[in-house]
């Protein structure tokens, strides 16, 4: 079963549903709960204000930074299907960048993509929120532990203490090194858990007095500092207000996540500066944004990881390329799986 907006929720045939806990409220903890939710009772937990994981809007005194994921595309014919209703109403729209590449002493010079590059609207959070409407969500509600029970059902430890409901299922659909720590050491998956790798990045938020005179709203940086640059407010459905999102390279924020805020960003401001051969309009807005989690390892074959002996799962982006339709992907296959362990 795929979202639509009308969609009417769980429905019982009057035998008493299994209770499933998923922890993670992005791009995958969301697609597995609408694809489970007619044969399950589901809860998400997520120890966040709100959901989208890396699908993150940050708004700062009127300006707005996408400041994880900048777009997405899709390439199956079940993640195209999918957002078809949030094309048709809008939610989810195509982005068309002007899109250089930069170096220093270089000329610029023009990147095309070849596919449509979607964002959702108005912010990128815009996504997941729709999807989200109606499920049973417990923000700010970050599961540290599990311990199980004689019955063999699981007792979610969280931060603020045990909560007291038993679930029958468990699935972290949280980034890899995340799910480690929550997870048992008995789970089939763990060994694969413990070789999953993630780079981090920095990213810079400038909010500016007024718009720079750059010829690209998107622009790939070929520099040991800066690894993309982007026009937010180039986006559909963003406001005028010119605010710039700037990620660093994987190598530069692992050897700065010790350094102050100011000293990150002035590094990174006089890249974006030789880069571009200009100097920045008064800047209104500035902060950092340190994701040590950013960018997981592509992995060549899908990962499934799901152990039916203890009735705990994994799934996320992380499980094969590192794109917001692979975390649907991932969902969805283990959605399939468990679908036949919940209907047998």
């Amino acid at each position: 079963m795929l979202f639509t907006p009308n969609h009417a929720g769980p429905v019982s045939d009057g035998t008493a549903m299994k209770r499933v806990a998923i922890i993670g409220t992005g791009m995958a903890g969301l697609t597995l709960a609408l694809q489970l939710r007619e044969q399950a009772d589901v809860h998400l937990f997520e120890k966040a204000a709100g959901v989208g994981g890396r699908m993150a809007t940050r708004r700062l005194e009127g300006y707005e930074f996408d400041h994880g994921a900048q777009f997405f595309t899709a390439r199956s014919q079940a993640f195209r299907r999918f957002l078809q209703a949030f094309l048709h109403a809008g939610l989810v729209q195509e982005w068309k960048p002007r899109v250089l590449t930069l170096a220093r002493d270089a000329k610029p010079y023009r990147r095309d993509w070849f596919e449509p590059h979607y964002v959702a609207v108005p912010g990128m959070t815009s996504l997941c929120k729709a999807m989200s409407a109606g499920l049973n969500l417990h923000l700010r509600s970050e599961v540290t532990a599990l311990e199980r029970q004689a019955s063999g059902q699981w007792l979610l430890e969280l931060d603020t203490g045990p909560r007291p409901e038993l679930f029958d299922w468990v699935i972290a659909a949280v980034p890899a090194p995340q799910a480690l720590k929550i997870l048992p050491a008995e789970f089939a998956g763990m060994d694969t858990l413990k070789h999953i790798r993630f780079d981090p990045c920095l990213v810079l938020l400038l909010g500016l007095q007024e718009a720079p005179a750059f010829r690209f709203d998107a622009a790939r940086a070929k520099s040991d500092i800066l690894e993309w640059i982007w026009c937010n407010h180039s986006r559909p459905g963003r406001p005028e207000k010119p605010a710039l999102v700037l990620h660093s390279t994987s190598g530069w924020a692992a050897s700065q996540m010790q350094s102050t805020d100011d000293q990150i960003a002035s590094a990174m401001i006089a890249e974006l500066q030789a880069l571009s051969a200009q100097v920045l309009p008064p800047v209104a807005v500035q902060q950092i944004k340190r994701w040590s989690l950013a960018e997981p390892a592509e992995q060549e074959e899908p990962l499934q990881l799901l152990d039916p002996a203890l009735q705990l799962a994994t799934c996320g982006d992380w499980t094969h390329e590192a794109r917001i339709e692979s975390a649907f992907l991932s969902a969805t296959r283990l959605a399939t799986a468990l679908g036949r362990i919940l209907s047998s």
